[in-house]
């Protein structure tokens, strides 16, 4: 065992070198080919940049030695043409310094640095001079010199005037024109090679007349050379020399005459490659210390495991025991998870089916009352019929109750955030109570600061539905006194605002026991001279949820026998801007409609279609039933129907499967269908939106709320067929 591990420790080692030395020689071509790449990819960019302002130059230059042989020394004190040449100039301002103008003799005879242009000024001893004397008839590149004139350095482009322009060569001046000296600096470093890169260009002499190195001018050292591989056609463009063991250079063909040498030193190129081998190295050589440290330690080990093998032979079997009691735990904890999940939502769905199967009667119940009503009735059958009406209307809320809480324990409850009048919701909800007060001694008022918003954006169904519950219980506990509505600010930022409600009442007041557990679910509170329970003990825990699910907080302050107030505080955000309030027109009750609309009722309960057809017919509809979704699909291929009332659960073909059956006939396709249902999670009413439902209305039915509905869809449906 011993002689194994020194052999695996060995091969590791030598695997470890062998690895440095193949990444060594990877990373040493994978930087050529990136090195090479770059260095040519920047070439190109140089040689395009200064070709192209070359080329440019010698436009510019053939154009004023035209004008000068036409002209002659007339132009010196030529403002216009000047200006124009200044123009011209300052289209090239970024590379070009000066344009200039001498004759035979050398004398300036204009410039664009200075107007007019002095006399007397020679560039005789200026290089370029000394070579056309000499025959020289190309363009000539100058050293970079400063100006005789403006004292800044540039790179002087000399072209002769005869040039092109005689038919037999005769010198007669010639056009200079200044490049600026960090034109080549600007243009390495926006080829990305500022940081290492030198660049030297040529002459036709092939002197060299600039260097500029890393980003600066540099004095010049060398003389003239001999380029490599150049030709007399335009074949020399970009060539790579990679002979000189000490840079990495790339020759480039500015113009005909001039060329450039782009030189990146070895040192720069490969100092991040040494770097890597420097650290591989290092690596190797730690791993090679280690390893040795590990054979020294091997047969230390080797005894202090043989000692151990029993120990851990009597651990190992404990350990195995443990996990097998672990895992046994574990899978009982998720069983009974996933019991409790499928209990939970067992009673969710029990809930909601129960809240669909009460609200089909509820539905028959409230309408038929609703009817009954408004029929004749005596003294003592309108008592009956009150009491009737207010039984039905607490089991409607009782049921709403149950239908909240089993929404908020499933998570299907949804806060909206729309614009909405505080001060007309507080209004609200305390003429609501005023209207619920059948004693005299007791007094509803609310409080509500001018200096409070009135408009905010939040939630106001949510809002209103905690403050209706809050005011309902102290009404229900208060005999006599007063029940409070009391809002306040408490923090009030630049785009939010929170919001103190209490619900203040001089009731029978709650012990401090029974205000530790008061927003449990369930839970209802004895109070003295309080001879019943009523509701479900949810009112108070679906207020907490509501609240805190907005991120609110909420409470209780009371003492036995003086009263209590129960408090919560929301935010709100501010709107972006304020506008006058639109009171909404109310909808009277039963209104009756000017033109008759014919109306599909489609519902497989002929309690809840007869109530429907007596709520429509007294309204002045036209009513045509239909038990089933195939029989209203048989009357849609009969007769046409401005509006559809559409049950969403009914046996054999429910109601979004007939709607679907309807967009299919011909001229259904922008009829109305309103859904009614007694399944009304948010969950649902997004499902039957989806699947082709215009609008929802819930069971049970509220008139009101159905008639205005129906006028809506039934006047937009007049201005989409006017439209």
């Amino acid at each position: 065992m011993l002689r194994s591990a020194i052999f695996t420790i060995g091969a590791f080692v030598g695997s470890a070198w062998l690895i440095v030395a193949a990444l060594a020689w990877r990373d040493y071509q994978a930087t050529l080919n990136r090195v090479d790449a770059e260095i040519r990819l920047a070439a190109a960019s140089i040689q395009n940049h200064l070709g192209t302002l070359l080329h440019a130059t010698e436009q510019i230059a053939n154009g004023i030695a035209r004008n000068y042989l036409e002209r002659g020394d007339s132009i010196r004190t030529d403002a216009k043409y000047q200006s124009q040449l200044v123009s011209l100039l300052f289209d090239f301002s970024r590379d070009l310094a000066s344009l200039s103008l001498i004759d035979v003799e050398g004398i300036l005879v204009l410039t664009t640095v200075h107007f007019p242009t002095p006399f007397g000024i020679s560039v005789r001893d200026r290089d370029y001079f000394e070579a056309f004397l000499s025959g020289e008839k190309g363009v000539f590149a100058s050293r970079l010199t400063s100006g005789r004139i403006s004292g800044m350095p540039g790179l002087t482009m000399a072209y002769p005037i005869n040039r092109a322009l005689l038919p037999h060569y005769r010198f007669g001046g010639a056009v200079l024109i200044t490049i600026r000296s960090d034109v080549v600096a600007r243009t390495i470093e926006e080829a990305g090679l500022k940081e290492k890169t030198s660049i030297t260009i040529f002459n036709q002499q092939n002197r060299p007349v600039l260097t500029v190195d890393r980003g600066e001018l540099v004095a010049i050292e060398e003389d003239i050379i001999t380029l490599p591989n150049r030709t007399t056609d335009h074949s020399f463009n970009i060539s790579l020399a990679s002979d000189s063991s000490s840079t990495r250079e790339v020759w480039v063909r500015l113009s005909k005459e001039i060329h450039a040498r782009i030189a990146i030193s070895n040192q720069d190129l490969f100092r991040l490659w040494q770097q890597n081998i420097l650290e591989n190295s290092l690596v190797a050589v730690l791993l090679t210390a280690f390893a040795l440290i590990v054979v020294t330690h091997i047969k230390r080990l080797n005894r202090l495991l043989d000692r151990e093998h029993a120990k851990r032979t009597i651990s190992e079997d404990n350990l195995r025991f443990r996990v097998a009691d672990l895992e046994a735990t574990r899978h009982d904890l998720e069983d009974a998870r996933l019991a409790a999940e499928k209990a939970n939502a067992a009673k969710t769905d029990f809930l909601a089916a129960m809240s669909h199967e009460i609200r089909t009667p509820m539905n028959g119940i409230l309408g038929f009352i609703d009817l009954l009503r408004r029929s004749p009735l005596d003294e003592r059958q309108e008592s009956y019929m009150r009491h009737v009406t207010d039984a039905s209307k607490s089991l409607q809320a009782i049921l709403d109750e149950i239908l909240d809480f089993s929404k908020i324990e499933a998570g299907h409850v949804r806060i909206t955030a729309e614009r909405f009048d505080l001060h007309d919701l507080v209004k609200g909800v305390t003429d609501w109570a005023r209207a619920q007060i059948t004693r005299s001694n007791l007094v509803v008022e609310k409080r509500l600061p001018g200096g409070v918003p009135r408009y905010l954006i939040g939630d106001a169904h949510r809002l209103r539905q905690v403050l209706i519950n809050l005011v309902s219980n102290a009404l229900k506990f208060t005999q006599e006194g007063h029940v409070i509505i009391d809002v306040r600010e408490t923090v009030h930022g630049p785009e939010m605002i929170e919001l103190r409600f209490s619900v203040i009442d001089s009731g029978t007041g709650i012990t401090p026991e029974d205000q530790a557990v008061l927003f449990k679910p369930f839970f209802q509170v004895d109070r003295p001279n309080h001879r019943h329970r009523d509701g479900t003990g949810l009112g108070l825990a679906i207020c907490r949820q509501l609240i805190e699910i907005q991120g609110g907080r909420i409470g209780v302050i009371s003492t036995l026998g003086k009263g209590s107030e129960f408090w919560f505080d929301l935010e709100f955000r501010l709107p972006t801007q304020d506008r006058p309030h639109l009171p909404v027109q109310a909808v009277p009750d039963h209104p009756r409609f000017s033109g008759v609309s014919r109306v599909l009722v489609v519902d497989d309960v002929a309690m809840n279609r007869e109530l429907i057809t007596a709520i429509l017919e007294g309204a002045g509809f036209d009513v045509v039933e239909a038990e089933s979704g195939r029989r209203a699909l048989a009357l849609a291929r009969e007769r046409t129907f401005d509006i559809v009332l559409m049950d969403i659960m009914m046996p054999e073909m429910d109601g979004l499967e007939t709607t679907a059956h309807l967009r299919q006939l011909p001229g259904w396709e922008r009829v109305p269908v309103i859904g009614l249902s007694a399944s009304v999670l948010p969950d649902q009413i997004e499902i039957y939106l989806k699947r082709g439902i215009d609008a929802f209305i819930p069971k049970p039915l509220d008139a009101i709320l159905l008639l205005s509905t129906l006028r809506e869809w039934i006047d937009d449906g007049a201005e989409r067929s006017t439209a």
